[in-house]
């Protein structure tokens, strides 16, 4: 079984990634939240130089999920 980066053939490049933040105008944001593992946020600390990167769901899916689970029990923002 392969991991699911290595399955998609078709990936958008940095630079045609940093394109898109500029034309929907999300370059704007000083904080940037991401949802996904260790890898997403690489990319994104990349595309989004110079910003706040809050990434609180780094880790294995199992631990992942149990930070979500653990917040919303308690009410509490990740």
């Amino acid at each position: 079984m392969r991991p699911f980066a290595e399955i998609n053939q078709k990936k958008i490049s940095i630079e045609e990634l940093s394109k898109q933040v500029v034309e929907k105008r999300l370059d704007k944001f000083d904080r940037i939240v991401v949802l996904g593992g260790k890898c997403y946020v690489n990319i994104v600390k990349s595309v989004f130089s110079g910003k706040e990167i809050h990434a609180s769901l780094i880790g294995r899916i199992g631990e992942m999920m149990k930070k979500i689970n653990e917040a919303i029990q308690r009410g509490i923002p990740l």
